[in-house]
């Protein structure tokens, strides 16, 4: 698989994963579901990125170290939090331990608390491999099985 295709995949996954956020949680009661409000319905319509912008923003993690930590860090970091809390009730800054187990070796190296700036900026980003082992663990959130 080339670097190309490889980043294609992962930005497939990673559309799939934000835009449908609720699709593998297990439907509450009727009267449940009507209850959330317009407003939050409608901030999560405005917050999504289209494919260009994940795909612009995969492109630049891959190539350098600095955008992997500003740019795919938070968005990352932001699908794991929301995936863990929906679906296991793990909460990344109050169980830690729990939360790498669930995430994975990678994907905790990248969003753990704490992790610090790369030393050298311009250094080379994820690799597709690793990029992928990501979405993988993050798809696996929730999943049945």
């Amino acid at each position: 698989m080339t670097l190309a295709q490889a980043v294609v995949a992962v930005v497939g996954a990673i559309v799939l994963v934000l835009l449908v956020p609720g699709a593998t949680a297990r439907p509450g009661p009727r009267s449940q579901r009507l209850r959330r409000p317009a407003r939050l319905t409608r901030a999560r319509r405005r917050t999504t990125p289209d494919l260009a912008a994940v795909d612009r923003l995969l492109a630049l993690s891959v190539a350098s170290a600095e955008d992997e930590y500003v740019r795919l860090r938070p968005l990352v970091l932001e699908i794991a939090t929301q995936r863990l809390a929906d679906h296991t009730g793990v909460r990344i800054d109050a169980a830690p331990e729990a939360a790498a187990a669930i995430l994975g070796e990678e994907t905790w190296a990248l969003v753990r608390p704490g992790r610090e700036r790369p030393a050298d900026r311009r250094a080379r980003g994820i690799s597709a491999e690793r990029l992928h082992t990501v979405v993988d663990s993050l798809e696996r959130i929730g999943a049945p099985g």
